[in-house]
């Protein structure tokens, strides 16, 4: 099997949030290869004279690393001949193996002169920076992808060019709705959260989980200096906001906040951030599936009402009695509009739901066939594997029987 080069450097990229740029030639617009900062701090054309560097200064099997005027690192490389397809040449980054403290910021400030009404442009330009704290690490991967795109003949020089290579001075824009990158980046950032708001709500994993990879590329600014207690904050904040979806998404809120409850308690276990993003994305694929399971917003209110009444009343032995009583409906025109929805009569959709239960116990627990029974509300464990077989063909005993054969396996 052959592998996609190029492919695997813009995963890699795409896993630490750092930019690429392709650049085919001087005339390319480049203008959004480093967050739009040079918009607020120097002439539209510095991006025609840094496409143009670019284009001038990069040879075949070289890779160049270099610090612009913002002490923000990139990397540039030209392409080999078969790859051109997509471009001429790469520029990687902005990105810093640290993050900015408060007192570099102020110093950068001072030494280029740059009125203070534009501090909070700069702050929110490094907070949408990349860090990589395993810098070393990165910088070896890319070199060993560039030198596989060479298909490793010969050798891939590393140049390390002056700093501030290109030459640029910071000015203030002369018209301040020009500098607009924060109200920009912030904009972007509630758009993103949208889409993933959205995503949660239609239960869609995948592009809950693409919405959340984009939103981390812009990181929220720390409340507390311990690193786990911002990691928490942040799920903290995250549940909250993924429960609303969830809610938008027809699921009731007594199921929601049974979710919600159980995961609020884990947050506070997580320390490190790769304990953070992993249980973000866990928190993503619990909810959305919530939604697939239990959204009913789709059906009518009074169907809507009916199914979250047995979900919630399951194991109390609920009935089409019982159910229209408590609706304050008639039993009658209740199994009309619901089978007319749902497809199937009242009873049968409570039965499909104990066993879709039963099944669940059956799988992650050993508790006794007659308690599961009692759990989805019958008392006569004869009755509840007559109702089990005909739903899935077998009784519970031989279902806990296939399962532990299963796991032996």
């Amino acid at each position: 099997m052959q592998v996609d080069l190029w492919k695997v450097l813009e995963a890699f990229l795409e896993n630490f949030n750092v930019n690429l740029t392709l650049i085919s030639s001087k005339e390319d617009d480049i203008t959004k290869f480093d967050l739009g900062i040079r918009k607020i701090f120097g002439n539209q054309n510095t991006y025609e004279k840094i496409a143009a560097y670019v284009c001038d200064t990069c040879e075949s099997r070289k890779l160049y690393v270099l610090q612009d005027v913002f002490e923000t690192e990139y990397c540039m490389f030209c392409l080999p001949e078969e790859e051109r397809s997509v471009g001429n040449y790469c520029l990687i980054g902005p990105y810093q193996n640290e993050k900015v403290e408060e007192n570099w910021l102020n110093e950068l400030v001072q030494t280029h002169k740059i009125p203070t009404i534009y501090m909070g442009e700069l702050q929110e330009y490094y907070q949408a920076m990349p860090i990589l704290p395993n810098y070393q690490e990165f910088k070896e991967c890319l070199v060993s992808i560039i030198r596989m795109l060479y298909k490793n003949e010969g050798k891939l020089e590393i140049c390390y060019l002056d700093h501030f290579t290109w030459t640029e001075e910071l000015t203030a824009p002369e018209n301040q709705e020009e500098s607009n990158l924060s109200a920009n980046l912030i904009e972007e950032r509630y758009k993103i959260e949208n889409d993933l708001m959205k995503a949660i709500s239609q239960g869609n994993i995948d592009a809950a989980l693409n919405a959340t990879a984009r939103m981390s590329s812009f990181r929220i600014a720390d409340r507390f200096k311990e690193a786990s207690r911002n990691y928490r904050n942040f799920l903290i904040t995250a549940n909250t906001l993924y429960r609303k979806a969830a809610e938008m998404g027809g699921v009731h809120p007594y199921l929601i906040d049974k979710v919600s409850c159980a995961l609020a308690k884990k947050i506070e276990t997580v320390c490190t951030r790769a304990e953070y993003s992993h249980f973000n994305r866990e928190m993503i694929r619990r909810y959305c599936m919530l939604v697939q399971n239990y959204s009913f917003q789709k059906y009518t209110p009074l169907v809507r009402k009916a199914m979250n009444y047995i979900e919630l009343n399951i194991s109390q032995g609920v009935s089409l009695k019982n159910l229209s009583e408590e609706l304050n409906v008639n039993a009658s025109y209740l199994s009309t509009v619901f089978k007319k929805e749902m497809g199937q009569t009242v009873t049968e959709y409570i039965n499909q739901r104990r066993v879709e239960i039963a099944i669940l116990y059956l799988n992650t627990s050993s508790m006794q066939i007659q308690d599961i029974a009692f759990r989805v509300g019958i008392c006569d464990v004869n009755y509840f594997s007559k109702v089990f077989k005909k739903i899935t063909g077998m009784t519970p005993t031989k279902y806990r029987e296939k399962v532990l054969s299963a796991t032996k396996m």
